[in-house]
């Protein structure tokens, strides 16, 4: 179903209906498609602007991401950079390397609030890490975030990670990955993020 703007008002175009079939008595033919093509796309606009709770709220299930966003979170060789989606509805990132033809990126993904699990969650790829894909479910941790994490290499190999970022104000984050068993969680790696301003962030990467 799609819809047109005529001079002669809003027609409904679709299977079996004639845009170009005029009847200016009421009841006719174009004045009940009128009518229903406005009524449709006042419904649409209802549920396309209802209220909705902003991000800067503590209960949006984003929140926590709020102070992450924006600048290059640099750490050594490599950064990040961590956008709003549409409606403030998902968080974008990707990560670069630095390399000397210019940065490149190696990561890039998508979390979201998921309603089904009533959980944020997210999905990353990335080149050259020997994994095929990252599985995240995030809650806001003590000053930061913390997630669980699942890996996928190529041959369909899952391994299990936790991982936190603690701010340490509003330019760095001390980021931890550590593996998780029965003896309670392992480092593997840590450091530190420091934000700079963005150099186009990143709109300027090379793909791998």
């Amino acid at each position: 179903m799609s819809f047109t703007i005529s001079s002669s008002g809003v027609d409904r175009v679709g299977p079996g209906i004639d845009a170009g079939t005029h009847s200016d008595s009421f009841g006719g033919p174009t004045m009940k498609t009128r009518v229903c093509s406005v009524a449709a796309l006042f419904l649409l606009f209802l549920l396309v602007s209802g209220p909705g709770i902003s991000a800067e709220s503590e209960d949006h299930p984003l929140a926590a991401f709020e102070p992450l966003i924006g600048g290059e979170w640099t750490l050594g060789d490599g950064y990040q950079v961590l956008e709003w989606g549409v409606g403030k509805r998902s968080v974008i990132a990707r990560s670069y390397q630095r390399d000397p033809g210019g940065p490149r990126l190696v990561s890039e993904g998508i979390w979201f609030f998921h309603p089904g699990k009533d959980a944020v969650v997210g999905y990353f790829t990335a080149v050259d890490m020997g994994i095929a894909l990252f599985e995240y479910r995030t809650v806001a941790g003590k000053d930061g975030l913390e997630s669980e994490i699942v890996t996928w290499d190529e041959q369909g190999r899952a391994s299990r990670y936790l991982e936190r970022w603690t701010l340490q104000g509003e330019d760095s984050y001390l980021w931890q990955l550590m593996t998780t068993g029965e003896d309670g969680p392992t480092p593997v790696s840590e450091g530190t993020f420091t934000r700079r301003a963005p150099a186009d962030a990143g709109m300027e990467a090379r793909e791998p």
